[in-house]
């Protein structure tokens, strides 16, 4: 028999709870960060304008992969402690069921 593995599930959903809130106030904080420096493209000229280009498509890469990631690790901790009660909740089934089958 494996090892046992303690997990309180209501733990991972306030976790992910707390990772869906991160996700909508990092959404709108690198929003307003990205419109900022957005407001500075004006003040770039010719090779600096093409060089500022790359550097804000790259600062919408790493918004969309943040967010991105963020919320696949919200969802799988969701999952896990769905997942891990739906476990524990079958065991304890079969153990009472084990008790009464032993109880003469």
């Amino acid at each position: 028999m494996g090892d046992s593995v303690s997990v309180d599930p209501a733990v991972l959903r306030e976790a992910a709870g707390r990772l869906d809130t991160l996700y909508d106030t990092a959404g709108t904080s690198l929003r307003d960060t990205d419109r900022a420096i957005a407001d500075s493209h004006d003040g770039w000229r010719e090779d600096a304008a093409t060089a500022f280009g790359r550097f804000t498509g790259y600062l919408d890469n790493r918004r969309t992969t943040l967010q991105r990631q963020l919320a696949e690790l919200s969802e799988a901790l969701k999952t896990t402690a769905a997942t891990l009660q739906t476990q524990d909740q079958s065991r304890a089934a079969n153990t009472t069921q084990l008790q009464s089958s032993l109880d003469l």
